[in-house]
């Protein structure tokens, strides 16, 4: 299996890339920046006729974040679900169950009461869990404190994908893990999930520090994995490159650019190995 590049980026640089035959079937979407833009995302990935899906027009993977990363903290449910209504019919719309970053205990508190609500009042979507651990506001770099975070990634991963969560259809396995605080790399996070649950799809959250462990990660059979980076990138994006910080007006000002393009076209090229 080929894992996909999803380009996190600003409707406006998504409508561009849709215009120049760019746009991909792989995406992860923020639930704020499409409750922003409802119409122009509706408009983006519209609902795929019965013509369509008989012709087999590619249906697009959209997971729809809990937009953590931008909002500090998980959004709510009700909004995720009303983002996912934004998008087409036709489509594989994945919603992103609640989480922490970097803290295992709360993310299975959250996940869990997250998975009910979606439970009693959506059961169609497809759910991803995503596979956090960690202990908050410990910085130890030790052999012990490595094997306390492996430990409570795979008791994160056992909850919900050795019991009974039979809307949870995909995992997330976050860029943290990468860190050097955390595992070093997602390499062992996803054959511990490839072991357990052979049919569950797995999505890399996010570019880490290390983009060469990233690419190769993303080549394990994974579904695939997301970005922005490659696009905000001023100049050629290679993967030993210090990642530069976003600019802060890059999702009001950013457009497509020729530079742009060629990084999404190498990242691409990259993952698929």
């Amino acid at each position: 299996m080929t894992a996909q590049f999803a380009p996190v980026a600003p409707i406006q640089v998504l409508e561009g890339l849709k215009e120049q035959d760019e746009l991909g079937d792989y995406h992860l979407l923020l639930t704020h920046h499409i409750l922003e833009y409802k119409e122009r995302f509706a408009e983006l990935f519209p609902p795929l006729t019965t013509r369509a899906l008989l012709g087999k027009q590619a249906r697009k993977s959209l997971i729809v974040d809990n937009s953590l990363v931008e909002l500090k903290s998980a959004t709510t449910e009700a909004a995720v679900l009303e983002a996912c209504e934004c998008l087409g019919e036709g489509h594989i719309i994945v919603p992103v169950l609640s989480d922490v970053m970097g803290d295992g205990a709360a993310t299975r508190r959250l996940s869990k009461e997250s998975y009910e609500w979606w439970n009693q009042r959506s059961a169609n979507y497809p759910l991803m869990v995503v596979l956090q651990a960690g202990f908050p506001g410990t910085v130890n770099h030790s052999p012990h404190h490595y094997e306390a975070v492996w430990t409570d990634f795979c008791k994160t991963a056992d909850e919900f994908l050795l019991n009974l969560y039979p809307q949870i259809k995909w995992v997330g396995i976050p860029r943290v893990l990468t860190g050097p605080n955390f595992l070093g790399s997602r390499e062992r996070a996803i054959k511990y999930v490839q072991a357990i649950r052979p049919d569950i799809k797995i999505h890399l959250l996010g570019f880490s520090d290390n983009v060469p462990d990233d690419i190769l990660c993303a080549r394990m059979g994974v579904e695939g994995i997301d970005s922005a980076v490659p696009l905000r990138c001023p100049t050629d994006f290679v993967p030993s490159m210090a990642l530069p910080s976003r600019p802060a007006n890059w999702f009001e000002s950013a457009e497509v650019t020729e530079t742009m393009l060629d990084n999404l076209y190498a990242v691409r090229h990259w993952i698929e190995g």
